[in-house]
């Protein structure tokens, strides 16, 4: 990986240098949930970033310096056995009364499940939609781990299945379609939350 050098002053939000990435915050980040997404101890984050006074406080536009780090062989990563997910889901200006949720339950057999709440017909978003999916989307790759959704009351989807989303999967997206065989999202997004996890 390149490495960055800065000019740095007392007071600065941004590194001193980095041997790694150098990473944009945005709204709602937080350290330990960008070491999660970069797959870097949040140990060797904060160290790497000794700029940041209060590690629970990071801002929107400030950048901080993801280090280049690989586990030792000896290493291993944290058990996603012991880790659930979850997500608050938002409605977009395209249904502002929509909420919903995810959760991602670990281990052999885990599951996955979305609800939405207070949401419109599909077919008021485009004559061509009768369904919404749910995805689970890892946001570096646009990998997708898709759900099938029914309606279990006026305004109310569900989506389960049997099996969980790799742990590198960090959104999740409510879309409405029309193919029961697609594997992207085609339909505009109406309810979208990041996942957090909770060991």
């Amino acid at each position: 990986m390149a490495k960055f050098t800065l000019s740095y002053k007392i007071g600065s939000e941004n590194p001193i240098s980095c041997d790694g990435e150098l990473y944009r915050v945005r709204m709602g980040d937080t350290l330990f949930e960008i070491s999660r997404r970069k797959n870097v101890p949040l140990e060797k984050l904060i160290a790497a970033n000794p700029q940041i006074e209060n590690p629970d406080v990071i801002k929107p536009g400030q950048k901080i310096c993801i280090p280049h780090w690989e586990p030792c062989p000896d290493e291993k990563p944290e058990e996603e056995s012991s880790c659930w997910r979850f997500a608050l889901l938002e409605g977009t200006d395209l249904a502002p009364d929509g909420v919903g949720f995810a959760l991602v339950k670990p281990g052999d057999p885990g599951w996955s499940a979305v609800v939405g709440f207070n949401l419109p017909e599909p077919c008021s978003f485009g004559d061509e939609f009768d369904t919404f999916k749910a995805w689970f989307i890892e946001s570096r790759t646009f990998s997708r781990f898709r759900l099938d959704m029914c309606q279990i009351a006026d305004d109310v989807w569900i989506a389960e299945d049997n099996n969980h989303p790799p742990p590198e999967f960090d959104r999740v997206l409510v879309t409405p379609e029309s193919s029961p065989g697609i594997t992207t999202p085609t339909g505009p997004t109406i309810l979208e939350g990041n996942l957090i996890r909770k060991c």
